[in-house]
């Protein structure tokens, strides 16, 4: 059984039906997964605009097509300011995104047996996980954050089945964060901490 906030959701219809939107997420998704330290602005945009749609799903339901769109827009940009203004705020907001995606994976992959309550539950906890652990090992987390947004956008556009659908967003995970680390130092590309 697949989540329904992410298979019946806005997402899920918006990129279901549009070649060309489907083809610019694969390309956008490519780019964070093996650039994603110098791309770090665009990968917070893109996990705060992809987070904000999840949680609003799974927090409201039914939300009007042009509010959902509007608040995740706003996510997104508010997310590329605050990677650009105060990296290490933007590490942990873009931690706990990303964790809100992964969990939407695990939930896909077991199919969600608590309901829409636990599914709720579930997603903020394993945000607050991976924000924790992203506060803590900044550089490590620049690898994480932007690989793992590379691959959630890869995953959330070609759809597998479960459990392939957690395989292969482990698999690229996993390929993007060795690929990056094996380019250039931890600050090319960034902004200066601050």
């Amino acid at each position: 059984m697949r989540s329904a906030i992410l298979f019946e959701g806005e997402l899920f219809r918006v990129w279901s039906g549009d070649p060309a939107a489907t083809g610019l997420v694969l390309l956008l998704g490519g780019m964070m997964l093996l650039m994603g330290r110098r791309l770090f602005w665009l990968a917070v945009a893109l996990l705060g605009f992809l987070g904000a749609i999840v949680l609003m799903e799974a927090l409201v339901g039914e939300l009007r097509r042009p509010w959902i769109w509007i608040l995740a827009l706003v996510a997104g940009l508010l997310g590329s300011v605050l990677a650009v203004a105060v990296q290490r705020l933007a590490v942990v907001v873009g931690g706990f995104l990303l964790g809100v995606v992964g969990c939407m994976h695990l939930l896909a992959w077991t199919g969600n047996p608590g309901g829409r309550g636990v599914e709720v539950l579930i997603l903020l906890a394993g945000g607050l996980l991976v924000a924790l652990v992203a506060s803590s090992l900044f550089a490590l987390a620049l690898r994480l954050i932007t690989a793992g947004a590379g691959s959630a956008l890869i995953v959330f556009t070609l759809r597998p089945t479960p459990p392939f659908d957690l395989l292969l967003f482990g698999g690229l995970w996993l390929t993007g964060f060795v690929l990056q680390r094996g380019r250039g130092s931890q600050e090319h590309g960034l902004p200066r901490r601050r």
